[in-house]
């Protein structure tokens, strides 16, 4: 539906007079916000025609329309131009951009080596499968080998070492 440019000029005086056009804080963050309220209703329900919307009926006579977040962003880009006197105000609301919601976001499970060998490794491992067998070949070299196929080292347990190179350690 489109409106005319005198209805909403009519509104923006409206909002403009009321000063119902701000920031508010909600939840640590400034949001846009139009309240309007008032016991003459006529102007208070024609901003909830015209822009959609309900208008809360108080109590004590008060008539309150009430409009936030992105709906309010909308009403002052419509109204701007025949705002008058709250023109800061309105700029930053129309400035405001959304909250992003905040994801979390999955640590990957596979992670380059911290040695910088160019390998890559389990985010719980704690060497690279490059960096493990050239630290196990270290190890190998402080053996001598033992008859048998054992290797054993001065002031350790007996070390074995299979067919294949790989070599257990045995906890005496």
């Amino acid at each position: 539906m489109t409106t005319s440019p005198a209805r909403l000029a009519y509104l923006a005086g409206v909002l403009d007079y009321n000063n119902s056009i701000l920031m508010r804080k909600v939840r640590g963050r400034e949001v846009p916000f139009i309240h309007v309220s008032n016991t003459g209703h006529r102007h208070v329900y024609l901003l909830a025609k015209t822009f959609g919307g309900e208008v809360v009926a108080r109590t004590n006579g008060l008539r309150v329309f009430q409009r936030s977040h992105t709906s309010a962003v909308e009403i002052v880009r419509k109204i701007r131009p025949y705002i008058l006197i709250n023109q800061k105000e309105a700029d930053r609301v129309l400035d405001w951009v959304p909250a992003i919601p905040k994801r979390k976001i999955p640590k990957p499970s596979v992670v380059p080596c911290p040695k910088g060998c160019g390998g890559t490794m389990k985010r719980t491992s704690k060497m690279c499968l490059a960096c493990f067998s050239e630290s196990e070949q270290r190890i190998a070299a402080q053996y001598k080998p033992v008859p048998g196929k054992s290797l054993t080292m001065v002031g350790t347990g007996e070390v074995t070492q299979t067919p294949n190179g790989v070599i257990h350690r045995l906890r005496g």
